[in-house]
Order: C-alpha cells, then sequence, then structure tokens
C-alpha cells in the first residue's frame, strides 16, 4: 500500500522505485545493444575463419572440447578421407587411432601445442595439435 508517497518497501517513494525501473531499463537497452554488437562481431570473426580454412593449403581440423569436428578446411576435406562429411562427428569416427585418440586427450585436457610427427596414424608428417584459447584445438598437418 502507498502512504504519503511511501511503499511497502521501505522508506522509498513511488518516484525512487519508478526511477530505478528507469535505470534498469536503460541498462537493459545498453546490454541487449552490447550483445548485438558482440554477436555481428563473432559472426564475422566465424566468416573470416571459414575464409582462411578455405585459403589454407594444407589440411587442417578444428576440433571442439568434446572432440567432435567443429572445422575442416578444404584442403583437409580433399586430402583426407572422411573428412569432407565429419562436422559434429567425434574424431574417432573419422581419423585412424591412436592418432584420434591422442587429440580427444589433447582437447579434454586443455594441453599446450604438441608434436605429432612421429604418430604412426599421422596422415601426413609435421601432424601438429594447437590449443585454442576457448578450449578448441586445431590439428595441421
Amino acid at each position: 500500500m502507498v502512504a504519503d508517497g511511501k511503499t511497502e518497501h521501505g522508506d522509498r517513494t513511488l518516484e525512487e522505485v519508478r526511477q530505478e525501473l528507469v535505470d534498469a531499463a536503460d541498462d537493459l537497452e545498453r546490454m541487449t545493444a552490447e550483445l548485438r554488437s558482440r554477436t555481428r562481431l563473432v559472426g564475422r570473426l566465424e566468416a573470416l575463419a571459414d575464409t582462411l580454412l578455405d585459403l589454407v593449403a594444407v589440411p587442417v581440423v578444428v576440433v571442439d572440447t568434446e572432440g567432435r569436428i567443429a572445422a575442416v578446411s578444404r584442403c583437409g576435406a580433399s586430402e583426407l578421407p572422411g573428412l569432407a562429411d565429419s562436422l559434429g562427428k567425434p574424431v574417432s569416427a573419422v581419423l585412424p587411432e591412436p592418432l584420434a585418440g591422442e587429440i580427444v586427450a589433447f582437447v579434454t585436457a586443455g594441453s599446450t601445442p604438441l608434436d605429432l610427427t612421429d604418430a604412426p596414424a599421422s596422415p601426413r608428417n609435421g601432424t601438429r595439435l594447437v590449443a585454442l584459447p576457448d578450449g578448441y584445438a586445431v590439428v595441421v598437418w
């Protein structure tokens, strides 16, 4: 109830509560604008990553934190059997062991760059795993 301009919420007046609501609405509008801006930035960065993957002349596979294939370079899709239609599939369903197991162990452990040049199942000499900041990994042959 309202008595003498006071609300049931202590000593705050209706005007003070109204101002808090206006301030909260302004904050929400600012956060929404920031979210839209960041969403556009993410879209641009994803497009850039896709373009770069299409341009590189070596097989590149991006693996997510669950050991699933998140992206493949055009070269990787053409040179490594099974990678063309592998997005979202577990690495173990596409790449041979022990390479697939090493990749999964790498992404789940959040490891530092690893040289797999001598891995027996490497499709090509010079295979490297590189950790990305978000827990993903890039496999480069």
